[in-house]
């Protein structure tokens, strides 16, 4: 619509200047002061006694130069004798006469008319409502095809640019965009080199990441049976072992943090391959191993769909239900309730608990590697509720959290059914 706008906006601007010019050209003004000069000329010719032909007229007239108007009607008249000394007597219909006086050298005055032929007059053709509806549908026609031609392939741009903010940073432009020889195609080229050259450091870290984690193991597991050892002998001279329980604590600290690491980049490099389960089954199932080494806490179940057969990728699906567990029991001294729903497009899994919750302006950032609250005294390292997200994102899900009312934190993880 703006460039429509300013598409009318300068056909008016054209038109407005045409109008100008036709109004110098066909004026009183703008007549007197293209034909004065000839008109004096005949006049005083006449005064003289001396006839002017029309062979001698017309070669007068060019010499003056008289921008081309040969079908212009002149007449001079004598309005103290009230006769025609130039031109003929009758004066011939056109669309636009102008009158304009003129004083002789002997103080006579006459009136010259000049006759524009109906084809030397350019407005009318400009502003009949014929003129006008196809000046109307010509430029919003062409404003919508110009917009096309600027908004498509950036809409294209921009949904690739989501596409990479949502991780799937493997995805590649087409190639008509990239053929592309102007400022958009090298906006598509240097966009498709950033995704690549994003993607490559995302590797490098989550190589990195697992290649340390994984080699952390072996010296740890060393330490281990040397704080073992170092525990016998202190306990066979009956020394005292409470700094070996602290250090055999820190190894384990250790250990189980190397173990998280590793599961996150697992879960964000694994290749998902879906089987068909039955979904209550399933999540019974990852329910009932979490129950067994819990003993002293209850997990309710709630389910509430049949168990139909779904295809979901059931190391990831456990993976996330484990940590929403694991993350309840840890924060919440009450029991934990699990549920199963679906609605129109998803699988539901929920896990609620009764503790305090997260603050609302926090909520978002949970779901980020080693990001706990501020005030909890709970042990961890702030990778349960990120090895979820990443599960639940790797299944083509997503992870939602909330806060109940009466307090309490609601984690559900949202299965699509398609």
């Amino acid at each position: 619509m703006a460039i429509w706008a300013g598409y009318v906006l300068l056909v008016g601007i054209a038109a407005g200047l045409i109008e100008d010019q036709y109004e110098s050209r066909f004026s009183e003004i703008g007549v007197s002061e293209r034909y004065g000069p000839l008109a004096n000329y005949i006049i005083r010719r006449y005064e003289q006694g001396i006839d002017i032909s029309r062979r001698e007229f017309r070669q007068v007239r060019e010499g003056f130069e008289n921008d081309g108007a040969n079908d212009d009607r002149l007449v001079i008249r004598d309005m103290q004798r009230d006769r025609v000394i130039f031109g003929d007597r009758e004066r011939e219909e056109s669309a636009n006469i102008i009158d304009f006086r003129i004083t002789g050298e002997s103080g006579t005055t006459y009136m010259a008319n000049v006759g524009i032929p109906p084809n030397r007059n350019p407005l009318p053709v400009l502003t009949t409502p014929t003129a006008i509806a196809t000046a109307f549908a010509t430029s919003l026609l062409y404003s919508w095809f110009f917009t096309l031609i600027l908004t498509r392939p950036v809409s294209r741009l921009k949904e690739h640019v989501q596409s990479l903010g949502r991780g799937s940073l493997d995805q590649r432009l087409e190639g008509k965009l990239m053929k592309r020889r102007d400022e958009i195609g090298d906006l598509a080229t240097s966009i498709d080199e950033m995704s690549s050259y994003i993607q490559e450091l995302l590797n490098s870290k989550q190589r990195l990441l697992f290649d340390v984690s994984h080699e952390l193991r072996a010296p740890l597991a060393r330490m281990h049976v040397a704080a073992g050892i170092a525990r016998a002998e202190a306990e066979s001279a009956g020394a005292n072992t409470a700094m070996h329980d602290r250090f055999e604590q820190e190894i384990d600290a250790l250990n189980a943090l190397i173990s998280e690491l590793i599961l996150l980049t697992k879960t964000e490099s694994d290749t998902v391959e879906r089987e068909s389960v039955s979904l209550p089954e399933q999540l019974q199932a990852v329910i009932d191993d979490m129950q067994f080494g819990s003993v002293d806490r209850e997990i309710k179940t709630q389910i509430g769909i049949e168990a139909d057969q779904v295809e979901v990728s059931v190391p990831l699906l456990g993976r996330v239900v484990k940590n929403l567990i694991e993350n309840a029991l840890k924060y919440s001294q009450d029991e934990v309730l699990v549920s199963l729903s679906d609605s129109e497009t998803d699988w539901v899994i929920c896990v609620e608990d009764r503790g305090e919750g997260i603050p609302e302006d926090q909520l978002e950032a949970m779901t980020q590697p080693f990001t706990r609250l501020q005030s909890e005294s709970v042990e961890g390292f702030g990778l349960g509720l990120s090895i979820a997200h990443r599960a639940a994102e790797a299944m083509g899900g997503s992870l939602t959290l909330s806060n109940r009312e009466g307090g309490g934190l609601c984690a559900c993880l949202l299965i699509p059914k398609a």
